[in-house]
Formats: C-alpha cells, structure tokens, sequence
C-alpha cells in the first residue's frame, strides 16, 4: 500500500512542469522534497522561509538534508 501511495505522488509530481516545496528540512517535508526531485530533478526548489525567529541552527540542518537530498535549496 505504501509503495503504491509512493507511486501515485511521484506519478502525480511527474505531471507538473515544477514545483517549489515548503522546507523545514523535517521529515514531512523531505519526503517531499525527495519525491519532487525523484520525479522532476531540477525543476524541483525547496524553499526554507528565513526570519528572525528562525535559529540559524535549523536553516542550516534544512540546508544540509537538502544538499543530501540533492534539491536545490
């Protein structure tokens, strides 16, 4: 059932001419993330919002699980 779903959101993902991913660099968004950019490479972004009450001990996790990812950032 998982892999079907997996399937489905890469298929879904695959149809788009882009797309731009909220990023927290947290689970729910790398999953994401990595399925954008299983399904479209480049012409996937992910996107951390910056701002003051962001730590910039986060902005950097969310940097690095995107380098591993392989998605820009």
């Amino acid at each position: 059932m998982v892999d079907a779903k997996l399937r489905a959101a890469r298929a879904d993902l695959a149809e788009r001419d882009g797309v731009l991913v909220a990023f927290s660099g947290g689970v729910d968004s790398s999953v994401v993330a990595a399925l954008a950019h299983d399904a479209l490479g480049e012409d996937a972004v992910a996107c951390t919002a910056k701002s003051e009450t962001l730590p910039a001990a986060e902005l950097e996790d969310a940097t690095r699980v995107a380098d591993e990812i392989g998605i820009r950032h």
